[in-house]
């Protein structure tokens, strides 16, 4: 296939640049230096995972963990974790600080890709061995999903960088070129192999999957094959239609705003709905650009997004933010509440609220980030001296063990959590005069109606920033959705065309 290299050069471009800029004057987000607090925790974070780089003669990769009598083993899931957790520091720190590392977790992964596209799951150092590979094991959806927002983020704020990522996502397109149209399913769902023999279409790895292919199409939007990029947003929409199915959308069920786990509908895991969200919310930002003739209802999947926070999340944070294991029909599965569960969880609703823009989901993230921190019923900080993180809590006390999986989704999460002002006050000024039709937004309550206001009336949005964006995003349709999401989505910055981009915080 031949690659186009060129950027995006269209009318709808422009006139999409000239509305918003026109709108920054009137609706913009004060400038929130980064807490000390958080940046701290960042950088003890990243050091932990640097520390964990082990090279030996035949293979250079990170240990998952080097405590007990587990084998000294570097996961490809845990180098797809690593680099998606990277980039997002590189994309929101606008710094290649740490992009040496991050090309040493893709050069790991890469290293881990068997002759059939498909990864191994790891390498082990003492046997110098690898792992099962030869089907479409479920941690090739984390390799497509991390390296594949990496590609995007860093090249689309540097795209001196475009060549090098090319030739990376032609390994990852290897993979899917592959594995995909045997393992799509009529449904859109894709059935992932696990190493017990199984095979299952799972909500988690089919939201990770989703996310990286929404990010590999529109790196190929950029800087490819657009033929490439409409293909794989066609395999987007058809598994976006199928987790959208899984949604349940009755309010007298139980299962009300959640996504049940797999087809079974008997049980809701928050860690998968988390990763059910950032497919979601990928999709969400994305697909307009990639498929701009399908018209794809962004007001009906902000109302996905409000009957999830609204529905699963906040009905299964306890008093203090943290999460419950899951839900099912005898009700909430509080233990364990595993810090990686909490994370994923809150990297979502970062998402949900840039998306949306109600206070009250900035307020969700901010318990969510509170409860890893030690503002949990045990009051444990759940970060250890030495920049990992512990696995969670149980009912008797704290799960010490630390591992590379916990530590580098936790850091990704700080990173988001971060990026939208927390630690601190809410970023957007609370107005305690503006009214939503005639209710005065005072509470959370009150809030949750500048939803509706966003999708009934542009004109009754009192809100600024993202809620505001969210608006004009309804306004233009199709490609300017996806065109406002990707490439104007982030922080106001100069490129060499002469270009804007927008500031969102």
């Amino acid at each position: 296939m031949t690659r186009i290299r060129c950027p995006l050069r269209c009318a709808a471009i422009l006139l999409l640049a000239v509305a918003m800029l026109t709108l920054i004057p009137a609706f913009q987000i004060p400038a929130h230096a980064s807490p000390a607090e958080v940046e701290a925790r960042i950088l003890r974070a990243v050091a932990f995972v640097k520390e964990e780089y082990y090279s030996s003669g035949n293979f250079s990769g990170f240990l998952h963990s080097t405590v007990g009598n587990e084998s000294a083993r570097s996961y490809a899931e845990d180098d797809a974790l690593i680099v998606m957790t990277l980039s997002s520091y590189q994309e929101t720190h606008i710094t290649t600080a740490f992009y040496a590392d991050l090309k040493n977790a893709v050069q790991s992964l890469l290293q881990l890709q068997s002759a059939q596209g498909d990864f191994h799951q790891y390498y082990d150092f003492q046997n110098s061995t690898r792992g099962p590979s030869g089907r479409l094991y479920y941690w090739n959806a984390y390799a497509i999903m991390g390296v594949g927002y990496a590609a995007y983020v860093v090249t689309e704020q540097n795209n001196t960088e475009s060549d090098h990522w090319l030739s990376v996502v032609d390994r990852l397109r290897l993979c899917i070129d592959t594995w995909l149209p045997r393992s799509q399913t009529q449904s859109g769902a894709v059935i992932f192999a696990f190493p017990d023999g199984a095979n299952r279409a799972d909500v988690d790895y089919n939201g990770a999957l989703l996310m990286g292919l929404i990010h590999i199409a529109a790196f190929e939007y950029l800087w490819g094959s657009r033929n490439i990029a409409e293909t794989y947003g066609q395999y987007s929409k058809r598994i976006a239609d199928w987790l959208l199915k899984l949604q349940e959308r009755d309010p007298s069920s139980w299962g009300n705003g959640g996504f049940y786990s797999d087809e079974s509908r008997n049980l809701q895991t928050t860690s998968r709905n988390a990763f059910a969200m950032f497919g979601i919310n990928s999709y969400y930002k994305g697909i307009g650009l990639l498929l701009p003739n399908q018209r794809t209802s962004l007001e009906g999947l902000r109302l996905v997004m409000q009957d999830w926070a609204q529905g699963y999340v906040e009905k299964i944070m306890d008093a203090s933010g943290g999460t419950s294991y899951g839900r099912n029909a005898s009700g909430l599965i509080p233990y364990p509440k595993l810090t990686q569960t909490t994370s994923v969880a809150l990297a979502a609703m970062v998402d949900v609220w840039i998306d949306l823009g109600p206070p009250v989901y900035w307020d969700d993230c901010s318990r969510l980030y509170g409860w890893i921190v030690g503002s949990n019923k045990q009051a444990v900080d759940m970060q250890t001296d030495s920049g990992g993180f512990y696995a969670g809590l149980d009912s008797s006390g704290i799960l010490s063990n630390t591992d590379l999986t916990t530590t580098a989704l936790t850091l990704y999460s700080l990173i988001r959590a971060q990026y939208v002002s927390i630690p601190g006050t809410y970023p957007i000024q609370r107005s305690s005069t503006a009214t939503e039709g005639s209710t005065t937004i005072v509470n959370q309550s009150a809030a949750r109606k500048t939803q509706a206001a966003v999708t009934n009336s542009a004109s009754q949005v009192s809100s600024t920033g993202p809620l505001v964006l969210g608006v004009a995003g309804l306004v233009v349709l199709g490609i300017g959705a996806g065109l406002y999401a990707f490439r104007l989505r982030g922080r106001k910055r100069t490129r060499r065309d002469g270009r804007r981009r927008l500031r969102r915080c």
